[in-house]
């Protein structure tokens, strides 16, 4: 026992100390240790993390101009429906030729002449052209112009011209000859219309 009382236990410790410090000297300070590989790992997280949030709002950004995108797409394709109902599936030259009949007797202006013109394929519609030969003072055949632009189907007046006119028959020295060329237009479906003209 008395060995065991000599032994230096002091030193011992001391070294048991100084084996712990340079440990946590090691886990806490050197670039090797644990802490700075754990704060490196932590560093290279955050900048992933920070990548990873641009990203997402990359993301998010892109998904709300996509669905911008598809509310333009369906209030254009709503806007599509609606002329497409405004084009008529059909011609139907006799009806229109009664509704601009109708149209001139309204507002009693003479129809001299009413027959059908030339029918052009386009690439979505197809369009045909109507020729009149109107008698009337200028403000019935300008009313009769108006009257034709607010019918219920795709018209146009394209072409006009005014003449006096000269017939024993005219009432008053005011009433003119003219010629009107009215457009109506029909939706063609891809299917039914070659090239376009």
């Amino acid at each position: 026992m008395d060995k065991l009382k000599k032994f230096p236990f002091f030193l011992i410790v001391i070294a048991y100390v100084i084996y712990l410090s340079f440990q946590l000297v090691q886990f806490e300070v050197l670039p090797e240790g644990e802490v700075a590989q754990h704060e490196q790992k932590i560093t290279q997280l955050g900048a992933e993390v920070g990548e990873l949030k641009k990203r997402l709002a990359e993301g998010q950004t892109f998904i709300k101009q996509l669905e911008d995108k598809k509310a333009e797409i369906r209030s254009l394709l709503g806007k599509l429906s609606d002329y497409q109902g405004l084009l008529s599936e059909s011609l139907e030259v006799p009806s229109l030729i009664k509704n601009l009949l109708q149209e001139a007797k309204k507002i009693q202006i003479r129809v001299e002449s009413i027959e059908p013109g030339i029918k052009v394929s386009k690439q979505y519609y197809v369009e045909q052209e109507i020729k009149l030969d109107v008698k009337g003072n200028y403000s019935q055949i300008v009313l009769l112009v108006q009257r034709i632009s607010q019918l219920q189907r795709i018209l146009g007046v394209v072409t006009y011209s005014f003449k006096p006119s000269n017939s024993v028959n005219a009432r008053t020295s005011d009433q003119l000859d003219a010629k009107l060329s009215v457009r109506a237009y029909q939706y063609a479906d891809s299917e039914s219309v070659g090239e376009p003209q």
